[in-house]
């Protein structure tokens, strides 16, 4: 199922699937799918695990962590993540999950499985289950009824199975709190830096580096590179084989009333008086006074506009408080309540909400309106022709991927159905090709990476088409000669070097303060400032240092007996020497506030702990044969 929704990611109807059942496959992986190339990765009891299965589930997950992390998903973020292995165990969980379930005699009778599919989301029109809306999702995305029921029957009775193991998974309130405890409290520090730039005085002769060169010659090594080939299969180009039927986009119009109905919109302005959520009754008061002064001389006629540039303390005070069109519920609901109700050129009293006070002035009203067939029916023929020419395209794309084999020659087999190959120059993982129109570089590089020489790519969906790839010739890594990098050599040694002295220099700072001397005495000694962070939680960044786990943990194992830390602690920026200045303990009345949501999250938290050891000790209790070559 997830396989062919992959392929068609880019249709509206199929984003909206999507998100749908992303929660229940997120965690479970991919369904069932049809075997390609009979080669097993796994046997779990008996049940066999096939690359294409696995390929897939991998695939996915890649896609899941794109849309999670973005630009920032790194190789070193991919090599923690392990998502080959991540892949195979969420087959193997999966496959697990259902053979404990059916051996517990649980089942999802058909109809649990009727109701809950009346109640997907996606098979819905304003609420209600339509048949025409779910045949249509089911025909764009090349699944038959039968295949969907079966793949979410499965689903649904691994969801129940779930249910049944963490039933009765609690969190007290004493959990609670000590976690709250532990989350908030704060300290502040004071600390010495000592940056490596202090030594500008290093620079290494000619045998200092080769000697540097030969020690670390794995460092230097060049990266893998690969030269692809690949076809692309553009929807663009099969649009002029498409015909739209004037009845299709009369039964797409009448399908999908919500999509052509814009919602009451107001254009206002306002004049802002802030306020603090835990203000106290005079500051409110203070602040209510000020704003009635304002509001009567907007009563009075003063320009809007010119009152909000002068008094407001709301983010678009430069703008004369124009807020710009705005629907009901991106509005806090005391604010949107009232600017709602108001006619045009009229002037609100102060409204509270949990901003402050507010004086709104509504400049325009916007009803809520249909778009008749008639103003949409191009947009919509346009629409139609964009998913059925991807359609086409994914068609022709299919129709060269069942004829080819591993090992045959992706350009030949391109020439022979008068397609254009594109053979790429050598590239990198690091850096994919960027220069030949290739929508997704990352997407296509790490396709390349994860392919043997010859071996076909299954076909990738980058949004703007198709492309099935071919890696075609490899340069294995080697290390360079010394001349070839020498640049790189000194910059790195002396860099070492840098971060040797100033570590060193730190070691002597604090052997000094152990015996006792001034914090501000032996800065001076060593022209160091004395800085101090100011108050920070163990969460987040460090005021004026940044993100540095080792002194955040460090810093709240020191104790008023003991402030000084008692190593020197290496951070981005260079050596740091640190000591606790203060520590202060949160509120009891903030835990109260937040008691209700701490303990949601720490019983989702149990609740996934609790389901990851049950399936680990069901794991342990099966026979699970992997075999290692093919993920690797």
């Amino acid at each position: 199922m997830l396989n062919l929704m992959r392929k068609h990611a880019s249709s509206w109807i199929i984003k909206v699937l999507l998100f749908a059942i992303v929660v229940v496959f997120s965690f479970w992986g991919v369904g069932s799918f049809r075997d390609r190339r009979d080669t097993h990765v796994a046997e779990v009891n008996g049940e066999i695990v096939t690359h294409e299965v696995y390929r897939q589930s991998y695939n996915n997950l890649i896609d899941q962590y794109r849309r999670i992390y973005g630009s920032n998903l790194t190789d070193d973020m991919l090599a923690i993540l392990q998502p080959r292995e991540a892949a195979l165990d969420n087959l193997i969980y999966r496959i697990l999950s259902l053979q404990e379930a059916r051996r517990l005699g649980m089942r999802v009778t058909e109809k649990e499985l009727d109701a809950a599919i009346m109640a997907y989301p996606a098979f819905q029109v304003e609420g209600v289950f339509s048949p025409e809306r779910a045949n249509q999702v089911l025909a764009l995305s090349r699944f038959s009824t039968g295949e969907f029921r079966q793949s979410y029957q499965e689903d649904l009775l691994i969801n129940k199975l779930r249910a049944l193991v963490l039933d009765g998974v609690s969190v007290s309130d004493e959990e609670a709190r000590q976690w709250y405890a532990w989350q908030n409290a704060e300290v502040n520090i004071a600390y010495l830096l000592l940056s490596p730039d202090r030594h500008k005085d290093i620079v290494p002769d000619e045998q200092a580096l080769k000697e540097h060169f030969e020690a670390n010659r794995e460092a230097y090594k060049t990266d893998l590179q690969v030269k692809a080939s690949y076809l692309f299969f553009d929807p663009v180009s099969y649009k002029e084989q498409i015909a739209v039927a004037d009845e299709e986009i009369e039964n797409y119009y009448n399908a999908n009333p919500a999509e052509f109905r814009s919602e009451k919109t107001v254009e206002a302005r306002h004049i802002l008086f802030k306020l603090d959520a835990e203000a106290d009754e005079q500051t409110v008061n203070d602040q209510r006074a000020a704003a009635d002064k304002v509001y009567a001389l907007a009563k009075a006629g003063q320009d809007f506009a010119e009152l909000a540039k002068t008094y407001s303390e709301g983010p678009t005070r430069d703008k004369g408080g124009f807020l710009g069109a705005f629907k009901r519920d991106t509005m806090v609901k005391p604010f949107a309540d009232k600017a709602f109700s108001m006619d045009v050129g009229e002037i609100s009293e102060p409204v509270r909400t949990q901003f402050g006070w507010h004086i709104i002035k509504v400049e325009k009203v916007n009803e809520a309106a249909t778009r008749s067939l008639e103003e949409v029916r191009d947009t919509i023929r346009s629409k139609m022709v964009t998913e059925k020419a991807r359609a086409l395209a994914l068609e022709q794309a299919e129709s060269v991927y069942d004829t080819l084999f591993d090992g045959d020659a992706l350009a030949d087999a391109a020439k022979e159905r008068n397609i254009s190959a594109v053979t790429t120059e050598f590239f990198t993982l690091q850096n994919p090709p960027r220069d030949q129109g290739i929508r997704n570089p990352r997407q296509f590089a790490e396709t390349a990476f994860g392919l043997e020489t010859m071996a076909i790519s299954d076909i990738l969906d980058m949004d703007n088409g198709y492309y099935l790839l071919q890696v075609i010739e490899r340069k294995e890594p080697e290390v360079p000669a010394f001349e070839a990098v020498a640049d790189r050599v000194k910059a790195d040694l002396v860099q070492n070097q840098q971060k040797t002295r100033a570590a060193e220099e730190a070691g002597q700072v604090l052997e000094q303060l152990k015996k006792g001397d001034a914090l501000e005495d032996v800065a001076a000694r060593f022209d160091l400032k004395v800085m101090e962070t100011g108050f920070f939680k163990r969460s987040g960044s460090i005021p004026k240092i940044g993100y540095e786990p080792q002194i955040v943990q460090a810093a709240f194992q020191r104790t008023a007996a003991q402030p000084l830390a008692e190593e020197v602690i290496h951070g981005r920026q260079g050596a740091y020497v640190i000591s606790l200045k203060e520590r202060k303990a949160p509120d009891e009345e903030g835990f109260e506030k937040e008691k209700a949501a701490i303990k949601e999250r720490l019983i989702g938290q149990k609740k996934q702990t609790a389901m990851q050891q049950w399936l680990e000790d069901l794991k342990r209790r099966s026979a699970i044969d992997i075999n290692r070559k093919l993920i690797e």
